[in-house]
């Protein structure tokens, strides 16, 4: 089975601990501006004590120079700017350089995604600049915190023109739960916003779910795949899935219209505590979490059976929300190849030695109980091969391979 419900499992037992999450969330958007704001007066007063003590610009070094100057070209030719666009461009990285003490080639690397991603001159400048402080702050890779900023300005309209706040946020999601900005970046890359979108879940949802995950030990980037998952069990549920949770009480379609509404993760997950324990009492929430508890110290498989046993709310939640994990097909011809070889003929068998260590091995047929086939039928007629399965024919142990004939040596 795959863990995807471990993931619920500690978004219902940690029920509290969410809404102080999402509280903590919203109050820290608002602080984390005025922080940001402030790097970049410091990154100001920085850059411009350095040009004026050292009178040497960020690009004085031609090694700099060289990769400002190929990334800038890279904006030009394949991210789709404009050439009269470059000049102004160049002039406006630099610009920030000073202001934010950082390298231009930094800036232009991840000005290139924001002009790949659409966003021009202004406003391109504009979610670099947030993108800059965000990882100033957060001393993470600008590339990575660019492209998360790029993610929240794509999956949430109202944040268009306004890619300070979007920084803002992504900032208060760190201070939130346990996690660094580096490990956010990962996080955003993983899909969770487009999909957090789709079943019309805020930013600060996600940030709240994220920060009681990774509260709970669980890395940002593993925690968002999780969660990812976990928004489209929510929003559709299979005909054993909606067989489970109404059992419980709710209907088909519920948990997915407690996501629409305000604060909507908390709504739904809320939604599912209350309907557990008002199934299995005070023992539900023992139960799910003597269901975590095994999973932490035996693995998912043992915590599956465990809840597969259960009459309680670990197997309703186990029966909605498992995943069977994807299984490695069987080969049926593999599994007859020892009784294949042993009816082929010796001379086609080749030596009964070990091969070199490295040769490649010879292709034996399966037997006739075999449902494969090596090529298709109109080929197999043309060429007169054996197919899979193969019927041995009669005419089988008459072949011999003859030797080439010899050539004469011309001779002069």
């Amino acid at each position: 089975m795959a863990d995807v419900k471990d993931v619920y499992v500690l978004l219902t037992a940690n029920t509290d601990q969410f809404k102080a999450k999402m509280a903590e969330a919203d109050a820290k958007a608002s602080e984390s501006a005025g922080i940001l704001s402030g790097v970049g007066k410091a990154g100001l007063l920085l850059g411009t004590a350095v040009a004026a003590g050292a009178a040497v610009g960020a690009v004085a070094s031609v090694d700099m120079a060289a990769k400002f100057q190929a990334s800038m070209t890279l904006i030009h030719t394949q991210a789709g700017a404009t050439g009269e666009d470059l000049h102004a461009l160049g002039q406006q990285v630099m610009a920030l350089a000073t202001q934010t003490a950082t390298g231009p080639d930094e800036l232009a690397a991840g000005l290139y995604h924001l002009e790949s991603a659409g966003y021009r001159g202004a406003a391109a400048i504009d979610a670099l600049r947030a993108a800059t402080e965000l990882a100033k702050i957060g001393n993470a890779n600008l590339e990575d915190t660019t492209q998360a900023v790029i993610g929240v300005l794509s999956a949430y309209p109202q944040y268009a023109g306004n890619a300070s706040a979007a920084a803002a946020t992504l900032n208060a999601i760190v201070g939130t739960g346990d996690m660094r900005m580096q490990g956010l970046a990962a996080a955003m890359s993983t899909g969770i916003l487009p999909a957090a979108q789709n079943v019309k879940l805020s930013l600060t949802d996600v940030g709240a779910a994220l920060a009681t995950l990774t509260d709970n030990v669980t890395p940002p980037d593993e925690a968002a795949t999780r969660l990812r998952m976990t928004f489209s069990l929510l929003e559709h549920q299979s005909s054993t899935a909606a067989t489970a949770l109404a059992s419980i009480g709710i209907k088909s379609g519920q948990l997915g219209q407690d996501l629409v509404k305000p604060n909507g993760l908390l709504v739904a997950v809320q939604d599912l505590h209350d309907h557990l324990a008002k199934a299995f009492g005070a023992g539900a929430v023992d139960d799910l979490n003597h269901y975590v508890s095994i999973m932490n110290s035996q693995g998912v498989d043992a915590a599956n059976k465990y809840a597969a046993a259960s009459s309680g709310a670990a197997r309703v939640v186990l029966e909605a929300f498992g995943v069977a994990a994807p299984r490695r097909p069987s080969r049926p011809c593999s599994a007859s190849s020892t009784a294949s070889r042993a009816s082929t003929p010796p001379s086609r068998r080749g030596p009964t030695t070990s091969r070199p260590r490295g040769s490649r091995p010879r292709r034996t047929w399966p037997s006739s109980g075999s449902s494969c086939r090596l090529m298709p039928a109109s080929l197999e007629s043309t060429l007169a091969t054996p197919s899979c399965p193969r019927p041995t024919p009669s005419w089988w142990p008459s072949i011999k391979r003859s030797s080439p004939p010899s050539r004469a040596l011309a001779t002069g």
